[in-house]
């Protein structure tokens, strides 16, 4: 029988870039057995965009009715084109998205009774540091919607995220209510010493072998901007600039090599950290026991690097022209490129 993963997230775990690079490699993975299916949002993850990978619109489907990004509408098209899809392929299939993780245990009973009509199901899913998370979250926020406050005020109340962040939880919630799926988890924060990053450590989750090559280009797709870019996108933002332009920045921030897919930062307020290592405590020892089978790397609270308090933070001169030259280079390219095109129509 067949092994259809499924990798589920968690969000903030380096799931696009996983979903650019394996949609960049499709034909070189097929030669090691594993298909990833090209469905849902698959193109744009060839075309090295921001998406929610080729399970985007399966997941949606099997999300709750009243869920804001909810396809269950579409429910019977989607799953007769993912049918299709799997019964034309021989080889293991990889399915990934985001959403597979903001479905709920009892929803997704639904989905594993549907595609284990199509071989042995497993559920892969990346856990994070909570801290980490907020910190990423928050420059999300500010980086593609726009957001003007800042993280203590964003954060004043988060409640709403108790449940979302709690892995154990969640993970154990699934386990009961789908018993027959094999749930296999490890900590993001792993494959920063893994020679393949990110997309490596997936396919060793998968147990299987993916030659160097194959993944040798690395993707640096919706890193986090530095503390420099986040403080000019504060600003930017109470002037509405469309997200394309956040983009161009973050964009040119990692050419430049000021934003890295592991960088840490310390931006949130001190008693808001600590509050956040507290609440989770428990239930990350049981996570690294009962899931993930090994040390548990978030038991301890790191207090030794400095707050970064944006409040009382200030950009010089040399700091914005350095940034904001690297985006008009960028326009300037961007400008070239539509020159061309204009000129062969």
């Amino acid at each position: 029988m067949r092994n259809i993963y499924i990798h589920c997230g968690f969000p903030k775990t380096g799931t696009s870039a996983i979903q650019v690079q394996v949609a960049k490699a499709r034909e070189k993975i097929l030669d090691c057995g594993i298909d990833y299916l090209p469905i849902g949002n698959f193109d744009l993850g060839r075309e090295g965009r921001i998406a929610s990978g080729n399970g985007a619109e399966l997941a949606r489907a099997f999300l709750p009715p009243n869920h804001a990004d909810s396809l269950a509408a579409q429910k019977p098209k989607i799953v007769q084109n993912t049918s299709k899809a799997l019964n034309s392929t021989k080889h293991d299939v990889l399915l990934s998205s985001e959403f597979f993780a903001a479905i709920p245990a009892k929803f997704l009973s639904d989905l594993v009774a549907y595609l284990s009509d199509f071989g042995r199901l497993i559920l892969i899913y990346f856990v994070r540091d909570q801290i980490d998370i907020m910190s990423a979250i928050y420059m999300q926020r500010v980086k593609r919607h726009g957001l003007c406050d800042l993280p203590g005020k964003y954060y004043s109340n988060w409640d709403s995220y108790k449940n979302s962040l709690d892995y154990y939880q969640r993970l154990k919630a699934i386990s009961l209510t789908c018993p027959e799926v094999e749930l296999r988890v490890c900590a993001y924060e792993q494959s920063k010493d893994h020679p393949l990053g990110i997309s490596g450590l997936l396919f060793e989750q998968m147990g299987v072998q993916v030659p160097k090559e194959v993944l040798s280009d690395t993707v640096s797709i919706n890193t986090s901007p530095s503390t420099q870019e986040l403080l000019l996108l504060l600003k930017l933002n109470r002037h509405n600039p469309r997200m394309h332009f956040s983009d161009m920045i973050v964009e040119a921030s990692v050419k430049a090599g000021r934003s890295t897919p592991y960088s840490k930062h310390n931006i949130l307020p001190p008693e808001l950290r600590r509050s956040i290592f507290s609440y989770f405590s428990e239930s990350n020892k049981l996570l690294f026991e009962e899931f993930i089978h090994s040390e548990n790397i978030y038991n301890s609270f790191d207090d030794s690097a400095p707050y970064i308090d944006l409040s009382v933070l200030n950009l010089d001169a040399n700091e914005i022209f350095d940034i904001l030259s690297s985006v008009m280079v960028e326009i300037d390219k961007r400008v070239a490129r539509l020159e061309v095109k204009v000129q062969k129509h």
